[in-house]
This record gives structure tokens, sequence and C-alpha cells, in this order.
């Protein structure tokens, strides 16, 4: 099946999640390497992918990898930076559209964070702790990590509220894709039921 075009959300290209075959063309290999490892993640899980493996869904040479990352780790922080860029697009995007209304801008961040995190489940994991054993070494997944957290704290104006917010919105989400608590209703009531819980939370440490 051929790759259809990678969309973008905020100007950061979103991987896809069908094969990369025959997409790539010089100057692109970061970025199609990338793609293949998501879409390896997804569909197979974090011991399937190795270098070799997302070589060959982006169709290049088995060497070619080493030309960006020097190994799977390597590899696996760029999956893992690369999702974290896609969700701080995500939730400044959702909170643009409610400037001046704090609650409802907290709220559909909420609901952006949700979503992302159970659209790309395997890689969502990965972000927050899984499969990085040396995560300290990359400098960009501790600054991403906090410009979440100031983006959250701006929405409530209080870097205590936007922590306490945050755990939520993470806790619901890890609770959904370990298959914890199931919402029902499919995708489509997803959203909405993401929503009135959110909105309740957000509401509450307002009232605080």
């Amino acid at each position: 099946m051929a790759k259809t075009p990678a969309t973008k959300r905020n100007g950061v290209k979103k991987p896809t999640l069908k094969k990369p075959k025959g997409q790539y063309h010089h100057g692109n290999l970061r970025a199609a390497m990338i793609d293949a490892a998501v879409v390896v993640l997804e569909t197979h899980g974090i011991e399937a992918l190795t270098l070799r493996e997302a070589a060959r869904r982006a169709g290049v040479s088995q060497t070619a990898p080493y030309r960006h990352f020097k190994n799977k780790e390597a590899l696996l922080a760029a999956v893992a930076d690369d999702g974290f860029q896609i969700l701080v697009g995500d939730l400044k995007a959702a909170a643009l559209r409610y400037e001046n209304e704090p609650v409802d801008a907290a709220t559909a961040m909420g609901v952006a964070y949700i979503r992302f995190a159970t659209e790309q489940p395997a890689r969502f994991r990965l972000m927050f702790g899984w499969g990085i054993k040396r995560r300290h070494e990359y400098d960009a997944l501790a600054n991403v990590t906090e410009e979440i957290a100031t983006t959250i704290e701006g929405i409530l104006r209080n870097p205590a509220l936007g922590i306490g917010l945050w755990a939520a919105m993470h806790g619901l989400a890890w609770l959904l894709i370990e298959e914890i608590v199931d919402m029902g209703g499919g995708k489509s009531a997803l959203t909405s039921r993401a929503e009135i819980i959110l909105r309740s939370i957000v509401a509450g440490f307002e009232g605080d």
C-alpha cells in the first residue's frame, strides 16, 4: 500500500502510520527514518524496532541510518523528541482557540493530550520513559518536558495548578492506553467523554 502524505499540525509533520515505501529522497533521511520507526513501533512494538528494520521500511541501505543515529537508542530518542514537538504544538493550538477562557483552554489542551496518547500509544509510552535507558544524555527530551509544563502552567497562571492539571491529563491518558479504563463508544465518544471529565477537573482547580 502506498504511503499517504504525512499531515502537519501547527507546522510540525505528524508521521503517518502507513509504510513509507519508496518515499525517501536525499536530504530527508532523518525524517524518513523517524517515520519508519513510528510505523514499526506502533504496529509491532519496541522489540521489533531496529535500525535495520527502520532502514528497510524507509527504503534505504542498512548503513544509511548511521549518518544520523549511532544506535537504536539514538533513533528512539529522535522518535520521542519528534513526538514531543507534535504534542507541544497540539497543546498550544488547542489553547489558542480559547485565548481568554482559561477553563475552556485548559480543557481543550487536555483533550488534545489524550487524543495524541490514544492515537500513538506506543510512542506516548516511549516519550515518557519506556525504552530509553540513557534519557539524561538527550537534552532535547528534558527541555521539551519543561515546555509542556510551562505551556500548561501559563493557561491557569499558577505553577502548582499547572502540574496538577498535567498529572490529571497524563493519568487519564495512561489509564486509557493501558485499557484500565474503557469509556466505551469508540473514538467518537472518547473526545466528548474525556472533555466532560477534564472540564470538571479544571473547574475544580479554578474553584480552589
